[in-house]
């Protein structure tokens, strides 16, 4: 077994992570990475069918540190494929609902298994001969059921145990949880599936009849480029924004005009609001 040769699919495998770097990822996109990536796989499994391992060192160091690396990064675009082909496409809120369950279910994973990374970031070794060298698969098995304790677990029986170890498999997938988390908080931050808006990091508080008047005096101003915008065109762009649902801004408009009352009192609030910070600086000014 020669590690250059492993270094070389390694960087193979690693390119396309990096190509998702700016996270505008498509769904075929995300398929032909998972293609290239089961090819480079499927080459290191002819390797390991023609060449023996040396001894138990050689056979642990590659468990330990090779094959995870490569299995990993094959779970992250599958999940990662799952992912986006399930997102909703239009709620912003649904969206962001949607990635932050998942985002916390994988904090939740690496949370449980932190001891598992600390075996291996620390390098320590005591364990490595029950954990790194391949065993008869109900061995396996029993192993990481007990290990994973949740779905992933679900994959053992179909695994060749001729690549894999009872923690390789393990590792593999925190790998790919390392992936996904990264990838979930820059897409919380900043993306959506293609075809979306951001996500705002702000979100509107007030409730939807004063975000109505809002918009209704903004438009009436003339202020939203210099001139008046359709209101449905306006409903969904401040929808998108605050993630909020204005298909019904019309009929909330008519509620806000016949109000008995006030029918401005978002606008009479503002007002009294802002000219109490007035009187406020004022004072601490003098």
């Amino acid at each position: 077994m020669t590690e250059h040769w492993y270094s070389q699919l390694l960087a193979e495998v690693r390119a396309q992570n990096e190509s998702l770097e700016l996270f505008s990822v498509t769904t075929s996109y995300l398929a032909k990475c998972l293609r290239a990536v089961t090819g480079i796989i499927a080459e290191l499994h002819a390797h390991i069918d023609r060449h023996t391992f040396n001894d138990e060192e050689e056979e642990i160091n590659f468990f330990k540190y090779v094959k995870p690396e490569f299995d990993g990064r094959a779970y992250f675009f599958t999940d990662l494929l799952k992912l986006e082909q399930s997102a909703p496409k239009k709620d912003q809120q649904a969206i962001e609902q949607y990635y932050r369950k998942r985002l916390d279910s994988t904090r939740s994973f690496l949370l449980h298994h932190q001891d598992d990374q600390l075996y291996l970031s620390l390098g320590f070794t005591y364990n490595d001969q029950t954990y790194f060298l391949r065993y008869p698969p109900t061995i396996q098995n029993d192993t990481l059921n007990f290990l994973l304790r949740d779905d992933r677990a679900s994959l053992l029986p179909f695994l060749d145990k001729r690549y894999y170890t009872p923690w390789s498999y393990l590792y593999a997938q925190l790998v790919s949880a390392t992936f996904l988390q990264e990838y979930l908080e820059h897409r919380l931050s900043s993306a959506t599936p293609a075809g979306g808006q951001p996500l705002s990091p702000i979100s509107w508080t007030g409730n939807k009849a004063e975000l109505v008047e809002l918009i209704y005096g903004l438009n009436e101003m003339g202020v939203l480029n210099g001139k008046k915008e359709s209101i449905s065109s306006l409903a969904t762009f401040f929808g998108n924004i605050f993630q909020i649902d204005l298909s019904n801004i019309y009929k909330m408009y008519e509620n806000n005009r016949l109000k008995k009352k006030s029918r401005t009192p978002f606008f009479d609030s503002i007002k009294l609001s802002l000219l109490r910070r007035y009187e406020y600086d004022d004072e601490f000014s003098k």
